[in-house]
């Protein structure tokens, strides 16, 4: 008999139910503070409606994730099982500062606007996998072979001026 192609040799959906493990953690974090300066009082002159605000805001967020495939049975049987780990880190920060002017004077208004914002992202990889694993431990250590290695990082900045 031919088997299609894609089939397992030894499928077992009980054994990779109870045998294959997956985990899944993550973390996240965010912050954003402010703080304006200014009045709207008529009794500030020239200076009514002039505020200056300075806005900040950060986030975090981490990500670890493990895959086991089991050495018993399955599509990893043959390779002596196979376990897989990746983990992901982004940080990125915000920081602007707003002038702003917003006066009326009779039926007209004046709105006025100028800006400055400082903008950093950060993303970290990694990935890797083994095959050929010792039973009951869920570490890359144990495997003999390397399935995969993979690890980057990427930083973007952005400096911006509005008016």
């Amino acid at each position: 008999a031919t088997k299609r192609p894609g089939s397992y040799n030894d499928f077992n959906p009980l054994g990779g139910l109870v045998d294959d493990k997956a985990e899944n953690k993550r973390d996240a974090a965010g912050l954003r503070a402010g703080l304006v300066f200014g009045t709207d009082n008529a009794n500030a002159g020239w200076l009514q409606g002039l505020k200056l605000a300075f806005n900040f805001g950060m986030d975090y967020n981490n990500r670890n994730r493990m895959r086991y495939m089991n050495m018993y049975h399955g599509n990893q049987a043959t390779s002596g099982g196979l376990i897989q780990k990746y983990n992901y880190r982004i940080q990125s920060y915000t920081f602007n500062q707003l002038l702003t002017w917003n006066r009326q004077f009779g039926k007209h208004n004046v709105d006025l606007l100028a800006g400055h914002e400082w903008y950093a992202y950060k993303f970290e990889y990694l990935t890797a996998g083994r095959t050929n694993l010792v039973d009951g431990i869920y570490e890359l250590g144990p495997g003999r072979c390397f399935f995969t290695l993979l690890q980057g990082e990427l930083d973007w900045y952005v400096l911006v001026y509005r008016w």
